[in-house]
């Protein structure tokens, strides 16, 4: 029988860099497949940046309706979505890194 879920535990301090900084913004308990991290991690940027905005410019009483926000629970919930995303999101980051890296050696 093969393993159908495989959790690895490590100390936060032998990832790598890049690991560390987007599990900051992580909440201190969560649970996120690996190709997704960089996902999950842009969402609370996302998050964040959005309700820090509407505090600053004085409005903030309730978060305005955002559909990013309202409906990301709903995806990350649905494992169909999530193994099409995982898919997608990692070809998505595969190219964006190598157009920043094309840019930085032309540079």
């Amino acid at each position: 029988m093969t393993p159908i879920l495989k959790i690895g535990i490590k100390i936060i301090e032998k990832l790598d860099k890049q690991t560390q900084t987007h599990l900051q913004v992580m909440p201190s308990t969560c649970l996120v497949q690996l190709p997704l991290l960089l996902f999950a991690s842009g969402f609370m940027n996302y998050k964040a940046d959005k309700l820090l905005k509407e505090m600053t410019a004085g409005k903030f009483t309730k978060p305005s309706g955002d559909v990013v926000i309202s409906s990301f629970s709903k995806v990350y919930d649905n494992p169909d979505i999530m193994e099409e995303l995982v898919l997608a999101w990692d070809e998505i980051a595969i190219n964006e890194s190598i157009k920043r890296n094309k840019m930085e050696y032309d540079a």
